[in-house]
């Protein structure tokens, strides 16, 4: 079997064991990037940002007709409006689309409109213009950043301040990706400590100092914030159609965000379930928010307990899973204590979706029908276009699908 080739990488200067550096993105522990301190080199860095951003305004700069090929390099636009070098990681011809990787700053981008894209001359390759932006990974405990240690280094980033290197392995030099620690020189506060402390899930600060779960609060279901659909629409990703006989199915418009933060969460809560802290099952209290172990998706998931099964004592319960819209009756030995973090700030991944005149009693076939319009992939993933939206109650909105109601005619 071919394995999958590795993507070109741009060719990045080695760090230095006491060097003065200057962080320019850190998007996760193995994806730091930085730039050396001292005055002369930041004006390099600055010379090709600018030479490179007047290239890429220029009118008479040419753009790209075709899709570049992996390893190329280009000037390309980012989401600021400005031009900068990037290099072409990979091509997807069937999507016509391609992955950046931008040279000065290491951060990543899909592109798929050509005319953001100019073809690099001569005087600013590699070859004539080497990047000052090394790459490294922060040594740390944790496998990725809280949104405080995220808003800490913006903040480093932001002050451009100047930081000592050194290579925990003991070596002089080191060549890209090599593990690293960060001190500030104004105040010699230790960056990775610091991330580390602010990375640390409040689970785990429990665990540590010996706590329970049942110290924490507890959320309830009306404490679930939505986001609202667009009043105009849009493609939504459907991920639950159990009730569409009802005209109802659950889902969330097509990239949204709030649905990446939310898959975000998947592997925190399984670490979290999977500890010696909520070794014990839980049984919260009816519209108490919880994690439960979802039998279709095999995974822990946020949810909420509408009910016990059979009254006080019984071994069931019914959840709801917030995050994906279906309903699921399994066992109290699969329930957990939510833990705060996981339920403020990251609102429910999906709303419900009311179908306006969807019948009201339809049949087998058009029920099919239905489903065939909607894709429903065997993992249950699906797309449905509306035309319009309205709000009809908390995480409840009346749809228009035109589309929809004409294939099940």
């Amino acid at each position: 079997m071919n394995r999958p080739s590795e993507p070109p990488q741009v060719s990045r200067p080695p760090v230095t064991t006491g060097g003065s550096y200057v962080l320019v993105d850190a998007a996760a522990p193995e994806r730091a990037f930085l730039r050396p301190a001292a005055r002369a080199r930041q004006g390099e860095f600055d010379e090709i940002v600018c030479e490179v951003a007047l290239y890429g305004a220029a009118e008479d700069t040419p753009r790209l007709k075709e899709l570049p090929t992996a390893g190329q390099t280009v000037v390309a636009r980012f989401t600021d409006g400005h031009h900068y070098r990037a290099l072409v990681q990979r091509v997807s011809s069937k999507l016509k689309r391609c992955l950046l990787e931008f040279i000065e700053y290491g951060n990543a981008m899909v592109v798929e409109d050509l005319d953001s894209l100019c073809p690099c001359p001569p005087q600013f390759s590699l070859d004539a213009r080497p990047t000052l932006t090394s790459h490294v990974t922060l040594q740390l405990t944790q496998d990725s950043f809280s949104d405080a240690a995220t808003a800490y280094l913006d903040k480093l980033k932001d002050d451009a301040t100047e930081l000592k290197l050194s290579i925990p392995s003991g070596e002089k030099t080191g060549p890209s990706k090599t593990p690293v620690r960060l001190t500030v020189v104004e105040t010699n506060e230790d960056v990775n400590r610091t991330v580390d402390a602010l990375s640390t899930p409040e689970w785990q600060k429990i665990l540590q100092r010996g706590g329970d779960v049942l110290e924490t609060e507890t959320y309830h279901f009306h404490q679930v914030t939505y986001v609202d659909p667009p009043a105009t629409g849009g493609e939504m990703v459907i991920l639950d159609c159990s009730l569409l006989e009802h005209a109802m199915v659950s889902g969330h418009v097509q990239n949204a965000e709030h649905a990446r933060k939310a898959a975000a969460l998947l592997p925190r809560l399984e670490a979290y379930c999977n500890s010696a802290l909520a070794k014990d099952p839980y049984l919260p209290k009816p519209e108490e928010l919880c994690i439960a172990m979802c039998p279709t998706k095999k995974q822990w998931l946020r949810g909420v307990m509408l009910q016990q099964e059979g009254g006080p004592g019984g071994a069931e319960a019914q959840i709801l899973f917030y995050d994906r819209g279906d309903l699921a009756t399994l066992p109290v030995s699969q329930l957990r204590k939510m833990m705060p973090e996981f339920a403020r700030d990251v609102p429910a991944a999906v709303c419900t979706l009311v179908i306006k005149d969807f019948p009201e009693q339809p049949t087998a076939e058009q029920l099919e029908r239905a489903k065939k319009h909607l894709q429903v992939s065997p993992a249950g993933v699906g797309s449905l276009r509306v035309t319009r939206v309205s709000k009809h109650d908390v995480g409840e909105y009346l749809v228009t699908a035109p589309d929809l109601i004409q294939a099940i005619q």
